[in-house]
């Protein structure tokens, strides 16, 4: 069992989270104390998950105890990746949480400008979210933009990854090892500099709009923590599909 303690806003009040790993299914668990509770042997003045209520959503304990004081987000993505490496979560699933946990970080977010252009291309890369006009050939002003200096880049092309149909995501091929620069409410990660588009005329203000809501930045204060965490998962999964060949 791994467990967390953090102060709450409250100076006599502590929140505990951790992993219980000692479960036949491994559970967060969250608990809301007096500063010397543990002392005294008093018990929680909330207790969320652990016990034999297996808990594997990480947030449901954030929004509980939230209230009583901030969970850092390295804290949360600590704590995903040590349930992750006892019960490991389906490759969806973990992005899911992953980007719930970025959508508390207002960096993570696209702030859409007064001044949109009225067709435009969405990028993330190491210095956030940018925004450039559509062009109709589009394919090496992109890559300039994404990969400055380097020649003859291919892009990978994602459809499908949003609620928008008509959107796509643009990846440099072979990119999932590079460290992720974006992480997809559906539960998709892009790793290395990532560009959304409409293939054929550019992204409209709707379609900006709804990748604003679905579609988060990986700040780098969380970036290699995220990274190692999605690429073993992405490893793990690759031994799997060798040992069911």
């Amino acid at each position: 069992m791994s467990r967390i303690s953090l102060p709450g806003t409250d100076p006599t009040h502590r929140l505990v989270l951790g992993v219980d790993t000692a479960l036949l299914d491994p559970s967060f668990f969250g608990m809301l104390l007096t500063e010397d509770a543990e002392e005294r042997a008093d018990e929680p003045l909330i207790w969320v998950g652990g016990g034999n209520a297996s808990l594997t959503d990480l947030q449901q304990i954030v929004t509980v105890l939230q209230p009583y004081g901030q969970i850092p987000l390295p804290n949360q993505v600590r704590l995903l990746d040590e349930l992750d490496q006892v019960a490991p979560y389906p490759l969806r699933e973990l992005g899911r949480h992953l980007a719930a946990i970025l959508a508390q970080d207002p960096a993570s977010h696209l702030v859409i400008p007064n001044d949109l252009p009225p067709r435009s291309v969405l990028l993330l890369t190491d210095r956030g979210w940018q925004i450039h006009p559509w062009q109709d050939d589009l394919d090496e002003p992109m890559a300039q933009l994404l990969f400055p200096g380097q020649q003859d880049v291919l892009f990978d092309e994602r459809s499908g990854c949003t609620s928008s149909p008509a959107v796509l995501l643009f990846t440099r091929e072979e990119a999932e090892a590079l460290p992720l620069m974006a992480i997809l409410r559906s539960g998709v990660a892009c790793g290395g500099p990532t560009a959304l588009a409409n293939n054929d005329s550019g992204l409209s203000l709707i379609q900006v709009q709804v990748l604003a809501r679905e579609v988060f930045w990986v700040p780098e204060a969380l970036r290699a923590q995220v990274s190692v965490l999605w690429h073993r998962a992405v490893a793990r999964r690759e031994e799997w599909e060798k040992d069911d060949e």
